[in-house]
């Protein structure tokens, strides 16, 4: 029974991981269509336009805050895919091992049965 248990886990673990890849990639495909706005140009206090030297910086950190989010889920859905690897590897193992044990029940009771007849 508790290998059972342990083979249900597992396929609950996995299933929980598919879905948050899923969500993941939902979230790459928002934040790549993220565009840029150009009223950030513009001051919101005074509405004058930056200079030009200060227009670029604020490009230069809205693409890397975008790029910086973007690897970061980029690196969390890699390390969800190792573990479902992992997970599905543990869960073959289990399997094969409850085969195993089933096999050999089976066999010591057609033993018994036929010792006792």
């Amino acid at each position: 029974m508790r290998l059972e248990n342990e083979i249900k886990s597992l396929e609950n673990n996995i299933q929980m991981a598919e879905t948050k890849i899923q969500q993941l990639r939902d979230e790459y495909t928002s934040v790549y269509d993220i565009k840029f706005d150009e009223n950030r140009f513009v001051c919101s206090f005074c509405g004058q336009e930056y200079p030009t030297d200060k227009k670029e910086q604020i490009k230069a950190d809205f693409e890397k805050s975008k790029s910086d989010k973007l690897q970061e889920i980029t690196d969390e859905g890699k390390e969800t895919k190792v573990k479902i690897q992992s997970w599905k590897n543990e869960l073959e193992e289990k399997k094969s091992s409850l085969e195993k044990k089933m096999v050999s029940l089976s066999f010591i009771l057609l033993r018994t049965n036929h010792y006792l007849y």
